[in-house]
């Protein structure tokens, strides 16, 4: 047993690289990511990140529960300075190639309420209700995929998944 318990459950350097990856130097420079994992009884581990700024100022808050083959987001809070900055957009390019790597299949998000202003923009990159009805995506051959794809190929109108355009005009960036 190491002292990570992502690494005990994923297997030794899972927590460095999940550090690596949820850094947001690179919209924050200077900014750092204290994370803590504890093992929780039902099995999962559980992950805060809590980011602050260089001059030590709250960023925002984000909290994962991993099993085996699903990782659940129950919170991303981020200050309002830092809201519509594109964090979510930074963490999913990062992390949603990375998951299936660990063998996650499923990312789902508990606190996108039904109709809500959050469920709205995630429906944008690939979100949607599974047939579990747990509001998430796929990690392999879904929305989120097709959608990241697009992103990487420019966004171009011409190339917008269907899916997506039939959602019609985008809102903003929630995180």
């Amino acid at each position: 047993m190491t002292a990570h318990p992502l690494d005990n459950l994923y297997g030794t350097g899972t927590a460095a690289a999940f550090a690596a990856h949820v850094g947001l130097t690179a919209i924050v420079p200077g900014s750092q990511a204290a994370i803590t994992e504890v093992l929780t009884g039902n099995g999962s581990v559980h992950v805060e990140v809590a980011w602050t700024s260089a001059k030590g100022l709250s960023i925002g808050l984000y909290k994962l529960d991993y099993w085996p083959t699903r990782v659940h987001c129950s919170l991303m809070e981020l200050q309002l300075a830092y809201q519509a900055k594109g964090v979510n957009t930074l963490l999913m390019s990062r992390l949603a190639p990375w998951w299936p790597t660990l063998g996650l299949q499923t990312h789902t998000i508990g606190m996108a309420q039904p109709g809500s202003d959050l469920e709205k923009a995630l429906l944008f990159v690939g979100y949607h209700r599974l047939p579990d009805g747990e509001f998430g995506t796929r990690l392999t051959n879904d929305r989120g995929h097709e959608y990241l794809a697009w992103v990487k190929a420019g966004s171009t109108p011409a190339q917008e998944p269907a899916w997506r355009k039939a959602l019609g005009p985008a809102p903003p960036e929630v995180l």
